[in-house]
């Protein structure tokens, strides 16, 4: 960013609060730096699809003249600040995940299944090497994981639910195995 000051870089930070590791301190510093962060995933409000930017008053400014600002639905804004009037549902709900997450991880190694990061966030990302018929056989059991193989071969990404949940989805994911 220093080396590029003519270069606007945008930095999503979308799963800030799992990771907690952040770029804000360098917006003093950094005038091309926008940082974006979503009520999507530690807010649990993706279907709201509001979220916010981190930057500078000069860029904040020049973001400000080109959008709507009837972009945001109302019902947006109201779940939006009441997310914010309740920020430790949001820190017991991110830590819930982590803990569901840290389960399934350590399910899915007892598994033999190899792990293709290690995540941060509210999902998985997973390599089987029957990974489409996997994520078929799952979709059939009314759990819904992606096919990532288009991007990395054999990958299958899942969203982390309640440890529960995690624990029906390492039932089903031993049942395909033991096929």
């Amino acid at each position: 960013m220093r080396k590029n000051p003519n270069v606007l870089f945008l930095v999503d930070e979308a799963y800030y609060e799992f990771y907690g590791k952040s770029v804000c301190h360098l917006i003093t510093e950094c005038k091309n730096l926008i940082i974006t962060r979503t009520f999507s995933k530690a807010f649990a409000l993706a279907c709201f699809r509001i979220g916010y930017c981190i930057s500078n008053e000069e860029n904040i400014k020049a973001i400000n003249k080109l959008r709507n600002p009837k972009s945001v639905a109302m019902p947006s804004q109201i779940a939006a600040s009441a997310a914010l009037d309740d920020i430790e549902y949001m820190h017991s709900f991110v830590k819930e995940v982590k803990a569901a997450r840290d389960f399934f991880i350590n399910g899915l190694q007892k598994l033999n299944i190899q792990i293709s990061t290690q995540s941060e966030a509210n999902f998985v990302l997973f390599q089987s090497r029957h990974a489409k018929e996997l994520a078929f056989y799952m979709q059939s059991n009314g759990i819904f994981v992606r096919d990532y193989a288009h991007i990395i071969p054999n990958a299958c990404r899942i969203t982390i639910g309640t440890q529960e949940q995690m624990h029906k989805v390492l039932e089903c994911i031993k049942q395909f195995l033991d096929k």
